[in-house]
């Protein structure tokens, strides 16, 4: 009697990952990451920027569960609206070739000066985020500040 194994879903990698978008403006993904949506089943994604510094790939479940609160917010809908607007503009379908990469929009790859690019990739549940090297730098700066302050109240709040 054949056993049937239940696939089993591998966690998101923890930590940076570097990667570089290549002269055609497709990013190779670190195996780590496309296993991770592999045993998701996940292979479309939608590919964007919502403020302009870093890029988000949402997969195309997770963009539709985004989209969705934006529609649904009722309390400040001019803002969802535009953010929506803003994220479409230079947004834009993308799967995951054979290869393991997948295309960054051209007039999103314009925006961030990123062809032939140095980026460092954060994968948090089913979104991507994607900073250049510049971005990166900058957000590492800002963290640093004040670290040892912060990891003690941290710490005081039941931080292991």
């Amino acid at each position: 009697m054949e056993e049937v194994r239940a696939s089993q879903v591998v966690p998101p990698p923890n930590g940076f990952l570097s990667a570089k978008i290549d002269e055609k403006g497709r990013l190779k993904l670190p195996s780590k990451i496309e296993e991770y949506f592999a045993s998701l089943g996940v292979r479309s994604f939608f590919i964007t920027s919502l403020d302009r510094t870093t890029i988000r790939v949402y997969s195309q479940p997770e963009w539709q569960k985004s989209k969705t609160f934006l529609f649904q917010n009722k309390d400040d809908r001019q803002t969802a609206r535009r953010i929506l607007f803003a994220a479409n503009d230079v947004g834009g379908d993308s799967d995951i070739d054979s290869q393991g990469r997948i295309l960054i929009p051209q007039k999103l790859r314009a925006l961030l000066s990123l062809e032939n690019q140095n980026v460092q990739m954060e994968c948090l549940d089913e979104i991507i985020t994607i900073y250049t090297q510049a971005r990166y730098e900058s957000t590492l700066q800002q963290a640093l500040e004040d670290l040892e302050e912060n990891v003690r109240s941290m710490e005081e709040k039941g931080l292991k």
